[in-house]
């Protein structure tokens, strides 16, 4: 089935029977040899859906990989119809061509993109939260993974688009160096203008001061010391990347200081409940919803969804295992106590973990460990043509696993399995 607008066809939708095997990935498979065997008729097609009459998936044309393929979804769970005319509504589809599709320079190639369902809600509830006059908080609460950088830009360019936000001023804020980079050529990569770097403290104030109307790429860092009132229009909005570690203490004071009118919308896959100082994500950002966000996207939904791949594990031998009460002592309970969820947060607590890291680092328990996944390997992954790789504590542990599994012991049938470091 073909769709038009005054006779252009922008949406075409196979349909296989729910008998068959993989019917859906049948569909999509035939959406690929339109591609190659009749190019000209997908020309002006932008969207392609295909369904077995339960389950309805969508994509966008000259973008056939799995990966970019989503789940169209309605709390009618199971209903075919109900999904078809949520999706196939006319507002919708003009949402779609208009607003949610995008390119991008990938792989030194244009590449076309459609933005998941859980990322055109969170777009709209951030437009829709940002122009609120009566409120000035939000969090996006989506796992890790998920697409949140283009979630964030596009929610970016509508609001800068928006005649209700009166050309705004609309900060972008990170927390990394390596991340303002890539914001930087994201926002290059689907051709977003009017940009400004504020590469520097200097930089940022003079933006701010001379009242620049358009997109500041900047860090939080660049606010230190900054003077209270910089600018009080209430048409700043400020969206902030990792919003779980990003404001907390001074910095987040300075900001909030430097521009007291304007409107804060986080963005984080982990946020923070609690805190030793009290602060937290949804405290800062969650504060005017009753859940605590504005939306959430969780790792159960897109493991569901097939975009995380779920996580399967075998527990060790007992001997192996860290004993509980270290465990506690070093690091479970200075994790509670601190409220912290990020990744180098949490390593710079295990460096402080010295008994720990010993224990960890016991030259019989590596030897014991890597003779555990050898025989793991040899057992069940190597048979499968796959390949491992070892995570240890720290480098010198990583040279410890790579001397144990390079140990005569290991060897089996003339092969050897190496650790990854």
């Amino acid at each position: 089935m073909v769709f038009l607008i005054n006779g252009i066809p922008v949406l075409v939708i196979e349909c296989k029977n729910a008998t068959k095997d993989e019917a859906i990935a049948l569909g999509i498979d035939q959406i690929r040899r339109y591609h190659l065997e009749t190019p000209e008729v997908m020309v002006p097609e932008m969207l392609f859906t295909a369904t077995e009459a339960i389950g309805f998936s969508y994509g966008v044309t000259w973008n056939t990989v799995r990966r970019n393929i989503f789940r169209w979804k309605h709390e009618e769970a199971g209903r075919l119809e109900a999904k078809v005319k949520s999706f196939c509504s006319v507002p919708m589809v003009l949402r779609f061509l208009k607003d949610f599709i995008l390119f991008a320079e990938k792989e030194e190639e244009l590449q076309k993109f459609i933005l998941a369902q859980h990322q055109t809600a969170a777009v709209d509830l951030v437009v829709d939260r940002a122009l609120d006059a009566k409120r000035t908080r939000g969090l996006v609460w989506h796992t890790q993974g998920s697409g949140k950088t283009y979630t964030m830009i596009k929610a970016a360019e509508l609001l800068f688009k928006a005649p209700k936000a009166d050309k705004p001023t609309i900060l972008l804020m990170i927390d990394r160096n390596e991340l303002e980079d890539q914001l930087l050529k994201n926002l290059a990569a689907v051709g977003l203008s009017n940009v400004a770097h504020a590469y520097s403290m200097a930089e940022l104030t003079r933006l701010l001061k001379l009242d620049y109307r358009g997109l500041i790429v900047t860090m939080i860092h660049k606010f230190r010391d900054m003077p209270a009132n910089l600018n009080t229009r209430s048409n700043i909005f400020v969206l902030i990347d990792e919003a779980h570690r990003t404001t907390g203490g001074d910095l987040g004071n300075y900001l909030m200081a430097g521009l007291p009118n304007a409107s804060y919308l986080g963005f984080t896959g982990t946020p923070i409940d609690k805190t030793a100082y009290g602060r937290g994500t949804f405290k800062t950002f969650g504060c005017e919803d009753a859940k605590g966000y504005l939306h959430k996207y969780s790792i159960a939904e897109s493991i569901e969804d097939g975009t995380t791949l779920p996580l399967y594990y075998n527990l060790a031998p007992n001997e192996m295992l860290v004993p509980h009460e270290l465990m506690e002592r070093e690091f479970l309970s200075l994790v509670e106590t601190e409220g912290i969820a990020d990744i180098e947060e949490l390593n710079k607590i295990l460096d402080r973990a010295v008994n720990l890291k010993n224990f960890l680092k016991g030259r019989e328990r590596v030897k014991q460990v890597a003779a555990f996944v050898a025989g793991h390997y040899r057992t069940n992954v190597e048979p499968l043509g796959y390949k491992a790789f070892l995570v240890a504590v720290d480098r010198e542990a990583c040279t410890f696993y790579k001397e144990a599994l390079d140990a005569p012991a290991i060897r089996i049938l003339g092969h050897r399995v190496h650790g990854q470091q």
